[in-house]
């Protein structure tokens, strides 16, 4: 098949039929037909069959322009989903003119006129595989010179690969026979699509005629507003030494679900051309279906919101934005993609600061400090040569001069003190200690351990504070907790955990209180919020449960409306970080239906968020 291909293309003797180099609707041409790595709309198929991989509704579209001589131009085309991750497309492609001229060079003054058409059907697939698309098109074209005609058959191919501040295209265009003795144009296209911001896309190509000369395009498109977008492109191949008529230039406006737009560009020697684009999108007007567009549109507002926070720097928050719109749409590609390239970007600058710090500890000879550091790249970047190196001759120090008699204990200080468990630490310490009184080495460890405990109970109490003055109950329950697990004897711990706990038991009685008034007065909505306020508390407090289950009952709600009211209670739990409840509501639409969308995702993401908050 290689070989085949080859010899096809290899074999074209000129670059003939240029009218398969003529682009086709408004956008494409507006941006100068810099549309390789862009590509995904219905269009796109005659630049790059892989665009239409993320079409996720049905997409129609139709462009119609007057050309010089009374040529005119047009076509339609469309496309449609297949599951989640393919598409299929059809497109035609027209232009036709019946002001030709026929001269004779016996009698040039009388002249008449004939007419000529060139017809191009398409048919195409995409897939994609995460962030790459993979396209074929099967074309056909049909031409007619005066009383000459002819037909072939030619393949389109292209690759996408998206990510969240570029797209990367490559396509393969006009690989087929002759017809009319001509050959095709065959072309290699490679694209860029730069995304330096939100609603701007810029856009650049590079084609290689295989029988003619590289040439090069480039455009912008800007969208000052949600329903209203303007283009500008410069396209090299337009045959003119003019730089200007090699311009265009155009605007989209969408109306609902009708899309309306309008290109101006020069063909060089042959004058200004305008062209029209019609496009409907099908959007599903279902309830379901319309939860699912405001769940897209929830998750889109809180990527940009990370990506807001990330050209800030403030990149917790942009973390936090980019995995709430996860929860939101679970397949947001562009929310995965700058997830992980932030999470790449942190995780080289902790490599370097834990680096930096452990080499500046092992300086000064606090090796038990750089082998904290050191273990903390090594957990990020294992085989980190440096750091394991450095780490290796820290531990050779710290153990010279102590005696077989002692090393055990010592060792199993040391690795309690690398685990953060300083108060373990200590206890194998003194024990050793119990041997070697004067040991001052190990004095000093005893030493650090101690100061590394008061500072880690001391900041824990300022956060709990912090989180009591902001009324964020259940945080400062967790770090308590968590603290008097690792220091069950600590005072003001224990002491601190007492005034919690009576904190949230007033605010769980206060909640039940108000939900049985409201609940006897007939008011069961606003009664089902405190009951849902107080499993915010506990999950499974039976009087609250109890509550919801004759409200549930007095309002009539369906399983299918219990169930979304259970995802949206587990979206709400998520976002405010409480992660066990989250997962108590999810596990409950589970239950009510075990194919509800997104719900087992979010319930795995919520049981890894806990896991982490745990740790």
């Amino acid at each position: 098949m290689a070989i085949l291909l080859s010899v096809i293309i290899f074999s074209q003797s000129s670059g003939g039929f240029e009218f398969l180099r003529i682009g086709a609707g408004s956008r494409s041409t507006a941006v100068g037909d810099a549309y390789t790595a862009l590509a995904d709309d219905p269009f796109g198929v005659f630049y790059n069959p892989a665009g239409i991989c993320k079409i996720g509704s049905p997409y129609f579209s139709s462009f119609y322009g007057r050309w010089f001589m009374n040529t005119t131009l047009g076509g339609m085309t469309g496309a449609l989903p297949v599951g989640k991750e393919s598409a299929v497309g059809f497109a035609l492609k027209g232009l036709y003119t019946d002001r030709i001229e026929r001269r004779s060079e016996e009698d040039p003054w009388n002249y008449s006129y004939y007419n000529a058409y060139f017809l191009t059907p398409s048919i195409d697939y995409a897939r994609r595989f995460g962030n790459l698309g993979v396209g074929l098109g099967l074309n056909g074209i049909a031409a007619k010179i005066e009383s000459s005609s002819g037909y072939s058959l030619f393949l389109n191919s292209g690759v996408i690969y998206y990510s969240g501040r570029f797209n990367l295209g490559l396509s393969f265009l006009n690989v087929g026979l002759k017809t009319l003795n001509t050959a095709l144009p065959v072309s290699i296209r490679t694209g860029l699509c730069l995304k330096p911001m939100e609603k701007v896309n810029l856009v650049f190509d590079f084609i290689k005629p295989l029988k003619d000369d590289f040439t090069y395009s480039y455009g912008i498109e800007f969208s000052p507003l949600s329903q209203f977008t303007l283009r500008l492109g410069c396209n090299n191949e337009v045959f003119t030494s003019n730089f200007f008529k090699k311009i265009s230039g155009g605007f989209g406006i969408t109306v609902g679900n009708l899309l309306i737009e309008y290109a101006a560009v020069s063909r060089g020697i042959f004058g200004l051309t305008h062209l029209f684009t019609l496009s409907y999108h099908i959007v599903p007007s279902k309830p379901a279906e319309q939860r699912f567009v405001k769940e897209r549109l929830t998750s889109e507002t809180y990527l940009q919101q990370g990506i807001d926070y990330y050209n800030q720097g403030k990149y917790d928050e942009a973390l936090t934005a980019w995995d709430l719109a996860l929860i939101w749409q679970p397949d947001n590609q562009e929310a995965i993609d700058w997830t992980n390239r932030l999470q790449r970007e942190l995780k080289a600058r902790n490599i370097k600061f834990f680096l930096d710090d452990g080499r500046a500890e092992f300086n000064q000879g606090n090796y038990l400090d750089a082998i904290f550091y050191f273990e903390k790249v090594l957990d990020l970047a294992p085989g980190q040569k440096e750091a394991d190196s450095l780490k290796s001759e820290a531990e050779r120090r710290i153990k010279e001069g102590i005696s077989s008699q002692i090393k055990e204990k010592t060792d199993q200080g040391l690795l309690a003190y690398k685990k953060g468990d300083y108060l373990d630490a200590v206890k194998f310490w003194t024990e050793v200690l119990k041997i070697e009184p004067q040991n001052s080495t190990i004095k000093k460890y005893i030493e650090d351990a101690n100061q590394k405990m008061v500072k880690e109970i001391k900041d824990a109490l300022k956060k709990i504070n912090i989180y009591l003055s902001r009324g964020e109950l259940k945080r400062a329950r967790r770090l308590v907790e968590k603290m008097l697990q690792k220091y069950p004897k600590q005072e003001n711990l224990t002491k601190q955990k007492i005034f919690v706990d009576q904190k949230i038991t007033d605010k769980i009685n206060s909640h039940l209180t108000k939900g049985r008034n409201l609940y006897n007065a007939k008011d069961y909505s606003k009664a089902e919020k405190e009951f849902q306020k107080v499993l915010e508390y506990d999950a499974k407090n039976a009087q609250a449960l109890l509550y919801l289950d004759k409200i549930r009952k007095e309002l009539s709600i369906g399983k299918k409306e219990e169930a979304e009211r259970y995802y949206l209670l587990g979206i709400g739990a998520y976002t405010k970080n409480d992660f066990a409840l989250a997962i108590e509501y999810w596990q409950k639409v589970l239950e009510i239906d075990p194919a509800y969308p997104n719900a087992e995702k979010n319930l795995k993401r919520a049981q890894l968020k806990l896991r982490e908050l745990n740790r």
